[in-house]
């Protein structure tokens, strides 16, 4: 039966669909509350810009870094030095912010004003989405009651899913930040402006629906500016109700389409004439981040051409574990490209947007009472198509900046749901057969969306890991299933294999796991004729390289290769069938040895397999290593079910011989951690100067003591002692109440540190060195330097 027969659900049926999707954009953005996401302390970029508005001046509330001033070009990040507010515009003294300012007059300064808190930035965001959404549920129910009188409000929740989950707005929400904010608003206000240009155009005074519209696409522009060029958009209702007005009257359609828009805009150039001294200066050329952006060549043709292919048609790889989309691989960008963050092909990966081809129908049905919905298309095809090539012709290829094109181009995906539904009324089963097609293309989108949203820049495992870890650990279970029925084998890889000669300095892979970006390498390394080491390039994470070891050329030597990316992901039901140290050893050990010798051995997080077969002799399709192994891998299998190597002693003081990497900044690296994420203890290293370190402790939920600067010999062998109550069994600890508090850190002998600190009993398998498997934000993931021997020491 046809979904237009009105004995089909109806308007509760929007209602719920606006309630789950409102209720996907907060859990998204914020997947665990957090006290005082309402009663923000306003630190964030646009409650800071809140907080200088009212103190009565355009920039942030925050003083500038005085360094700043002394420099001629403060936007050089080389002679910046890492001093200034990350992604704010400098001027005379002054922060301010590049991005939109229309969420501060509509939203942040409300807010303020109503209740006396700040709100969160991570909220503005989904509470925005939500609105253009309910917007957008309005314009449908308008546009169906108008126009297709027999089609239910079930054919209208078409459009109100494919605009509030087929059009990358779950993706974007992922982060719900800064960079997000005026996004969202824009996708808000675009609606009202496309709602209101639809009123304008089929009721009978059109002058306040057009004021509406032109006040909207105005705030738009103040959101991003790119909506400027979607602004054409209020001509067609202009045109269409003045071609019918007599010409004293046309005055009212005149001011009503041209005064709010040029208010708004007249405001705009005044804000920017106040903070940088142009009316057209939105603050980019000021602009301090990692790259000097300013100097950029920011528009030109060659970015269109590429953003064209990575907006519209880039698939998407699908991965056998969760979330199961794959990032799409891009082809090499052109000369000057700023890079890409995720885009996604739109006809590939969204196809229910071919839905929009059958709008056409509007122009070959008899043209009584039709003429405003074609009018309406047509407006909100240029507001699309405006802002969408401004986007596209950007110098990158960003998925959030979708979101000011797409929506609206899926809302005519919509429409033209609505007007083919009409037409399959009388095709009996092939009108049936064509619905179910439709609805197919739509959930394919809106599944998409939502898994896209979950890989994205992997945001939700690492800022929420339990989470994440619950969610992957129920949708695996699918793999799993599969992988037991097809007996798939997991485990170690043995491989016999020769070693070329005469190779010196050269570097080869010998196996890939992961995918793009997010991928481990184990590569060996041609010392000389004689001699090689092993390493493994853990990307954009660090390179782990092992010791030298003996070779002969000229006969077959056995490998045996343990990684925790030869099994599927950490959340995956496989580990259930094990107990937990067993899991966490298998997931994080890498272990090669050479005719029984080892030669490389050390733990680390790695990135989670693409399948279970990784890649053999070659990195495969990932970016690095384009040549593979030139010697002879003559056979190689899984060892399922292996042991792991014997497990080292599990209590006791550490000691760590270790040489520490050259220094390339300050930053934090771990040495130790125990415990779990939430609940766990992590000794870190601070890089201050060449030869010069420090230590730190963290305990989380209330950090710990650091030392006082420890000059070191660069490139010699350190001996770090490290001994504190996570490292050694609860009932030992208790039987001696000093040294349950105290945490002991010795260098070469010299003690650096000893303070009485709290610390997070725990199991043993959960002490990891050289990396922060508890993930606390004190520390980078793991250890860049080389970790020649680790060893527990007896006793205490």
């Amino acid at each position: 039966m046809p979904l237009s027969r009105r004995n089909h659900p109806s308007w509760w049926l929007q209602a719920a669909l606006l309630l789950g999707i409102g209720w996907f954009y907060f859990w998204t953005a914020v997947p665990e509350w957090r006290p005082g996401l309402l009663r923000d302390s306003g630190r964030g970029y646009y409650g800071l810009l809140t907080r200088g508005f009212l103190h009565g001046h355009l920039y942030l509330d925050l003083p500038a870094d005085p360094f700043l001033a002394t420099l001629s070009n403060p936007s050089d990040p080389i002679a910046r030095q890492g001093h200034g507010l990350h992604d704010a515009s400098y001027y005379r003294g002054h922060y301010y912010l590049y991005f939109g300012v229309t969420p501060v007059v509509v939203l942040f300064i409300p807010y303020r004003l109503l209740t006396g808190h700040f709100l969160d930035e991570s909220l503005a965001s989904p509470a925005f989405a939500a609105a253009g959404l309910a917007v957008a549920a309005l314009l449908f129910r308008d546009i169906r009651r108008r126009f297709y009188p027999g089609a239910t409000s079930a054919v209208a929740v078409v459009g109100i899913a494919a605009v509030g989950l087929a059009a990358m707005i779950p993706d974007l929400l992922r982060r719900s930040s800064v960079w997000e904010v005026p996004i969202t608003c824009g996708f808000l206000c675009c609606l009202v402006a496309l709602w209101a240009v639809f009123r304008a155009l089929t009721v009978d005074r059109p002058a306040p629906w057009l004021a509406l519209a032109s006040a909207a696409f105005g705030l738009a522009v103040g959101c991003r500016p790119d909506y400027l060029f979607g602004c054409p958009a209020l001509l067609v209702p202009f045109f269409m109700r003045a071609r019918r007005t007599p010409f004293p009257a046309r005055w009212t359609l005149i001011t009503a389409t041209l005064l709010p828009i040029s208010a708004v805009g007249v405001g705009l150039a005044l804000y920017n004439w106040g903070r940088f001294g142009s009316p057209l200066d939105f603050g980019f050329r000021h602009l301090m981040n990692g790259e000097q952006v300013a100097s950029e060549r920011l528009f030109s043709w060659p970015f269109l051409a590429y953003n064209l292919r990575a907006y519209w048609l880039l698939p998407a790889g699908w991965s056998r574990y969760f979330p199961f989309v794959e990032m799409a691989k891009l082809p090499p960008a052109p000369p000057g490209h700023l890079g890409a963050e995720d885009p996604y092909g739109i006809l590939p990966n969204m196809p229910f947007i071919l839905l929009v081809l059958a709008i056409a129908g509007l122009w070959h049905r008899p043209a009584e009472g039709r003429g405003g919905l074609r009018a309406f298309c047509v407006a909100v095809a240029l507001a699309a198509a405006g802002s969408g090539l401004a986007v596209t012709a950007f110098g990158g290829a960003i998925n959030r900046y979708m979101v000011d094109f797409l929506p609206a181009a899926m809302m005519l995906a919509g429409i033209g749901f609505l007007e083919a539904d009409a037409r399959w009324a009388g095709w009996g089963s092939g009108g049936r057969l064509a619905r179910v097609g439709a609805l197919a293309l739509l959930g394919y989108s809106a599944i998409f969306n939502i898994f896209a949203s979950i890989r994205h820049n992997e945001l939700f495992r690492a800022d929420h890991p339990a989470v994440y870890r619950r969610i992957a650990h129920r949708w695996d279970w699918l793999p799993d299933l599969y992988d037991r029925w097809r007996g798939t084998r997991y485990g170690p890889i043995e491989m016999k294999v020769e070693f070329p000669a005469d190779k010196a300095g050269a570097i080869e892979p010998l196996v890939a796991t992961g995918r793009s970006f997010l991928s481990d390498y184990l590569f060996v390394h041609y010392l000389g004729a004689d001699s090689i080491q092993f390493g493994l390039e853990h990307t954009s994470r660090g390179t782990f390289l092992g010791p030298p070891v003996g070779l002969d050329s000229a006969r077959p030597h056995v490998l045996r290769i343990d990684l925790g990316s030869l099994y599927p992901p950490a959340a995956d039901p496989y580990f259930d069938r094990m107990p937990p140290d067993e899991a966490r050893r298998r997931q994080r050990t890498l272990r090669v040895t050479l005719d029984g010798r080892v030669a490389l051995d050390r733990e680390l997080v790695f990135y989670d397999a693409s399948g279970p077969v990784p890649s053999v002799g070659s990195a495969g399709d990932r970016p690095a290593f384009p040549q593979g192994f030139s010697g002879r891998i003559l056979s190689w299998r899984r060892l399922a079910g292996a042991a792991l190597p014997a497990s080292p002693q599990r209590f006791g003081a550490l000691r760590l011989e270790a040489v520490l990497p050259p220094f390339g900044g300050i930053r934090n690296e771990p040495l130790v951690c125990s415990g779990e994420t939430g609940r766990g203890d992590l000794i870190y290293l601070r890089y201050l100067a060449p030869g010069r370190i420090s230590f730190g402790y963290d305990h989380w939920g209330s950090g710990g003591p650091i030392t006082p600067p420890v000059e070191t010999e660069p490139r010699a062998r350190q001996v770090i002692e490290i001994d504190y109550g996570g490292l050694h069994p609860r009932e030992d600890i208790e039987e001696s109440a000093s040294a349950s508090t105290s945490i002991v850190v010795r260098l070469n002998g010299r003690l650096v540190l000893n303070a009485p600190v709290p610390y997070y009993p725990c199991d043993p398998g959960t002490v990891s060195v050289g990396l922060n498997a508890i993930q606390a934000s004190t520390a980078s993931p793991t250890f860049s330097g080389s970790l020649l021997k680790v060893e527990r020491l007896p006793g205490r």
